[in-house]
């Protein structure tokens, strides 16, 4: 069980690690977020005209399920996790290597209006209630893939979902 967990971190931190060098290739400046009293948040602070932050979830069964999970609850500690704890002004979802961005807000309107494909109660190590949605039908609907952008097209999309935040 706690090798599972360290592995889930490390899952984690390297996904965080790959958006900060999206973000640094394309002019943004960008750190990890440190501050413990508000790391359940977000996981990246950046700057683009103005701060902004960002929520990482490296998905590494995305592309073999051919679903995204969206993280809603926490069964172990009875408390909202994942989307529905998030301050992030910005989601990732990293699946096979592709960076999808979203405007957080966009993702919990999509999460409200669309029903998931399936509901995992206690997935995991059973600390994580999650919304199964098809791969296909998510990413094209409100994310961006941000890989393979050039630096103008990265600055100018992230503009466009900080607009749906309001930020």
């Amino acid at each position: 069980m706690k090798s599972s967990i360290v592995r889930d971190l490390a899952t984690g931190k390297d996904g965080e690690i790959s958006v900060l060098n999206l973000l640094n290739s394309g002019s943004i400046l960008a750190k990890l977020n440190e501050d413990k009293a508000v790391r359940s948040y977000y996981d990246i602070i950046a700057m683009l005209d103005t701060e902004f932050t960002i929520e990482v979830k490296n998905d590494i069964y995305a592309a073999k399920s051919g679903n995204i999970a969206i993280e809603i609850y926490n069964p172990k500690s009875e408390k909202l996790s994942g989307l529905c704890a998030t301050k992030s002004d910005i989601w990732v979802h990293i699946v096979d290597g592709k960076h999808w961005f979203t405007a957080t807000n966009l993702l919990k309107t999509f999460v409200n209006i669309h029903k998931p494909k399936r509901i995992i109660d206690k997935a995991g190590d059973g600390n994580a209630t999650i919304y199964l949605y098809d791969v296909d039908i998510i990413l094209p609907a409100i994310f961006i893939c941000m890989n393979d952008k050039d630096k103008k097209q990265l600055q100018a999309d992230i503009k466009g979902l900080l607009k749906h935040n309001g930020v």
